[in-house]
């Protein structure tokens, strides 16, 4: 349920549009709620936090209604606040942790950084002041939350910036993968303006695949913050059906296309949480989330699984297709149910097959959603440019990679994870390059590698 003072859209409201599902607070609440905060020495909340917010010090701020103090206390940390405040998993990290949950319940943290992080887009506040340029420029390939947080922090530390990405709009993954429902764009289009602001540069529509061709241009330095970009395949006979589509695919589908009244979603991370609340949203009445493992191993976050599940949406847990059935068309799914196996390599039961018990489930279209893959063509593009047996970029503990003016930030080095697991490796990033790239521009340092 949703905690009282945070407005949210019922279940029955929710799926005729495309509205934000959690709104913003008010600002009494928000500083009762701030007044509720135990303010720990310790702080297990910012220790839980991937990017290590100061919860303790943002709160302070709101309880005198120092909004625009909060948001700074944020942004050193996280500069994507308004977005994380939205897609974190707040019960993993920093509510889960939060002491007040053994008197009451947990403080609202991520309530509590929407509400001054939206306050300031209300206001329009002037960007903050940053260090005149020293050193760089430095190449941020990608406009994901890796990039924007590694562009937003080299300018903060003197580093030239600028931004390219292949498609016309900033946000990446936040843009063109997770639905306006759950991170509205026009959050997404003020916080990578509130870069912009920094004085990032921002090559929007340009795709780059070989770096040689940056510094040939005069940057000093290239951080990879692609993400990942390919989609895994479902490798079952039919897929290539029309009516069988890919999950970003699906997110990005003009709606004019229909999608039928039955849709079966296969996958059971965020992504197929995701595109089965959109599609009650493009008008199926029967939506159902195919897994294969049991509903504990769903790496899907606990709040959008309940959410779905108050929008309408069916789970089928311990079942895997093997054929999409129909001609012309799609028109069904034939699956199997699986039984849980020995632990693989995730710590998970492996999902094995029963044999004979094949089933078919009726549907007008099919969504896969089983991950992300790293994009085969960067290590190719680039001779010498390491990457492991999953394809992700090597990088030393700094984030260098093997071609040494090369760094590498985000899910492209690390693997799929969160928003807020990129946007900190991002900073990550950014602060062992800087620190390189400001020594080097003193009169007794050099840059060094290839």
């Amino acid at each position: 349920m949703a905690r009282t003072g945070i407005p949210s859209l019922p279940p029955a409201e929710r799926v005729k549009s495309c509205d934000e599902v959690v709104g913003t607070v008010r600002p009494q609440w928000a500083v009762a709620e701030a007044r509720r905060c135990l303010l720990c020495h310790d702080a297990p909340c910012s220790a839980a936090c991937p990017a290590g917010v100061d919860v303790p010090r943002f709160i302070r701020a709101i309880r005198t209604q120092s909004f625009r103090q909060a948001l700074k206390a944020i942004r050193e940390a996280n500069f994507l606040a308004g977005v994380c405040a939205r897609v974190c998993p707040v019960e993993r990290q920093c509510e889960g942790a939060c002491a007040s949950s053994k008197l009451a319940e947990p403080i609202a943290v991520a309530a509590l950084q929407r509400f001054v992080a939206d306050e300031d887009r209300k206001r329009s506040s002037p960007p903050e002041a940053v260090p005149p340029i020293v050193a760089g420029p430095v190449a941020v390939v990608g406009a994901g939350p890796a990039g924007l947080a590694c562009a937003a922090e080299l300018a903060r530390r003197g580093v030239g910036a600028t931004v390219f990405d292949g498609s016309g709009k900033a946000g990446g993954l936040l843009t063109h993968g997770i639905p306006a429902f759950r991170l509205p764009r026009g959050v997404v289009v003020y916080e990578a303006k509130a870069v912009a602001d920094l004085g990032v540069r921002f090559v929007l529509g340009r795709k780059v695949a070989r770096v040689s061709e940056l510094f040939d241009e005069g940057f000093r330095a290239v951080v990879l913050a692609v993400g990942l970009g390919r989609e895994p395949r479902l490798s079952v006979p039919g897929e290539d059906l029309p009516g069988v589509r890919g999950w970003s695919r699906f997110l990005r589908d003009d709606w004019s296309e229909p999608v039928g009244a039955r849709v079966v979603v296969v996958g059971g991370g965020n992504s197929a949480v995701d595109a089965a609340c959109l599609a009650r949203r493009r008008g199926a009445a029967d939506v159902t989330i195919l897994y294969r493992r049991e509903e504990r191993d769903m790496p899907a976050f606990a709040d959008g699984v309940r959410q779905a599940r108050e929008e309408g949406v069916s789970f089928r847990f311990l079942a895997a297709p093997t054929v999409v059935l129909g001609e012309g068309r799609a028109s069904g799914l034939r699956c199997v149910a699986m039984r849980p196996g020995d632990p693989d390599e995730s710590g998970r039961a492996r999902p094995v097959p029963i044999p004979g018990s094949e089933f078919d489930l009726p549907c007008d279209t099919v969504v896969a959603a089983i991950g992300q893959l790293p994009d085969a063509g960067i290590a190719a593009a680039n001779p010498g440019l390491r990457t492991d047996r999953a394809g992700r970029i090597e990088i030393d503990a700094k984030g260098r990679t093997s071609l040494g003016r090369v760094w590498a930030a985000g899910d492209i080095a690390s693997g799929a994870g969160t928003v807020v697991g990129a946007v900190r490796s991002g900073r990550d990033v950014a602060r062992a390059l800087a620190a390189t790239l400001v020594e080097s521009a003193s009169p007794a340092g050099s840059l060094t590698g290839t």
